[in-house]
């Protein structure tokens, strides 16, 4: 009885509607899905939004009939977006783990493309494992000879400060540290990924890289001076935090300018944008890559977590430590895309009103960090 209601009310014409733009694209869709377009799924959402505000007009006087088809209407979404060529090309909502399965497949694409630095990936897999010698990143980075002279370069610059020369890789570790050098070799295999893009008045590389730059040199700050620990880890993950941006741009570019240009016109999370246009985001991204890399869970979910408002975020782990350095550097004058502001969650808010001197200091000191590490963040066009 439900179905004749439907078919011989004029709401039908609204649900025949949906079917056919469902219909007509299947196939469309299905290469969209293969090749990371996913524009469609918005359009669809929008479709079924205007069905269901038309069947609640049309049936408005009838409150029995109405029940009917609003129940009729859910079955027909749900028999939608059961199809696997449509599920996944509905960004709305989509749930953790679409995020993370699209997040893959961009990633997988992006490694395809070899954009990443041989050197970089095979010592950040060293790097977690714990019987590495220091023979082993000796052998490694000798294989990129231009590689070794700008390591060797930064290590003597002011940002070190060393009393004595150092014209070795071997007495470059012993100085400086293993995991220290580790991130100097991140940062110059980085720096060729993030030259000039050609859309720098929609998304600017370089932007991102001082941005990020800035994010590791504040959480290194933050790490030793507010909490009296160690910074590598802090600085690693202040380096890749927003390293899901490139690979959206070089596999995704079209949806990722986008994002950018909605998160430039309007209030709100980029990472919202992305998910809706994407299907997934930056974080999700930068998440998959730690963990291919194998870095530590604390990095990992440093990456994964800057941008989520977080109730119990400890301000002394890495996750609080890049999220607070993110807000500060945005602040600054540094932001990854302009008018982009950083996430700064309630722990970390109490936590800086509590240590409003020790972080005015901080920010005051920040430019004369940024311009000791010039040699470290500064990047060679040519």
């Amino acid at each position: 009885r439900g179905f004749v209601i439907v078919f011989n009310s004029f709401a039908n014409f609204a649900c025949l509607r949906a079917c056919l733009c469902v219909s007509a694209r299947r196939q469309a869709t299905h290469r969209q899905a293969q090749t990371g377009k996913i524009g469609f799924g918005v359009r669809l959402r929008r479709e079924l939004s205007r069905t269901a505000k038309e069947l609640k007009t049309i049936t408005k006087p009838r409150k029995k009939e109405s029940a009917k088809l609003n129940f009729l209407f859910r079955v027909f979404v749900l028999l939608c977006f059961r199809d696997k060529n449509i599920s996944c090309l509905v960004p709305a909502c989509p749930g953790q783990e679409n995020i993370m399965t699209k997040a893959q497949l961009l990633l997988k694409r992006f490694n395809n493309s070899k954009t990443l630095p041989h050197v970089a990936i095979r010592l950040s897999r060293l790097i977690s494992n714990e019987n590495s010698m220091i023979r082993e990143f000796e052998e490694i980075i000798r294989l990129d000879p231009s590689l070794v002279l700008r390591l060797l370069r930064v290590v003597n610059s002011a940002y070190y400060g060393l009393r004595q020369k150092v014209d070795d890789i071997g007495r470059a570790v012993a100085f400086i540290g293993m995991k220290s050098l580790h991130n100097l070799v991140v940062v110059e295999a980085l720096k060729d990924v993030f030259k000039k893009s050609p859309y720098e008045d929609i998304f600017s590389r370089r932007i991102l890289w001082f941005h990020c730059a800035a994010v590791s040199i504040c959480s290194k700050m933050i790490a030793e001076r507010i909490f009296g620990q160690k910074g590598e880890d802090v600085f690693l993950c202040g380096i890749l935090h927003d390293i899901g941006m490139i690979v959206e741009d070089q596999v995704a570019q079209d949806l990722f300018l986008q994002t950018c240009k909605a998160c430039q016109s309007e209030s709100g999370q980029i990472t919202e944008y992305e998910r809706e246009t994407i299907g997934t985001d930056h974080c999700a991204i930068g998440y998959e890559l730690a963990r291919d890399w194998k870095l530590t869970l604390e990095i990992q979910e440093g990456i994964r977590d800057h941008h989520k408002m977080l109730k119990n975020v400890s301000p002394s782990s890495i996750t609080g430590i890049v999220q607070t350095a993110e807000y500060i550097v945005s602040r600054s004058g540094y932001p990854a895309i302009p008018g982009m502001e950083g996430t700064l969650s309630p722990p970390l808010t109490a936590h800086i009103q509590d240590n409003i001197k020790e972080y005015k200091t901080l920010v005051r000191d920040l430019p004369d960090e940024m311009s000791k590490a010039r040699e470290l963040y500064e990047i060679q066009e040519g």
